[in-house]
């Protein structure tokens, strides 16, 4: 627990403040005058939302969710975030850079849309299927 200067009238830094009891943990942190005026008079961000009763919204219902209007990057971060990394191409059994591919180049939020593919078989599979940047780019369809 820090504690203010012995010599605070004598420091020209010195702006004042006292120890303040957490209201939901009760340990005592220093707070300096602005702080308390603001009545962020918490120990952590925890406690804080504890005490304002505000829990994160995830998923969704957060206020911000698309849904499946989600941008192409979202989609892809969400599928890590929920099934993990890829680990093996369900092609060619291979083990080095493995991705999750789309299926249906709808990039729905379902799992059963997604397969695992390394960079090779993904390519193959795009261009067979006419899709992506690169097959549109260089007319390889």
């Amino acid at each position: 627990m820090g504690r203010p200067s012995i010599l605070k009238d004598k420091n020209p830094n010195w702006q004042g403040g006292k120890f303040i009891e957490c209201p939901i943990c009760g340990i005592k942190k220093w707070k300096k005058p602005y702080q308390i005026k603001k009545k962020r008079l918490y120990c952590s961000k925890q406690c804080g939302l504890k005490g304002r009763n505000v829990h994160p919204k995830k998923g969704s219902e957060h206020p911000s969710w698309k849904g499946n209007n989600a941008s192409y990057f979202v989609i892809h971060k969400w599928i890590r975030k929920n099934y993990g990394k890829a680990e093996k191409c369900k092609k060619c059994g291979s083990i080095h850079n493995v991705v999750w591919a789309n299926i249906s180049h709808k990039y729905k939020r379902n799992i059963k849309d997604f397969i695992q593919l390394c960079q090779k078989c993904h390519m193959k599979y795009d261009v067979k299927t006419g899709w992506g940047i690169a097959t549109k780019r260089y007319n390889l369809s």
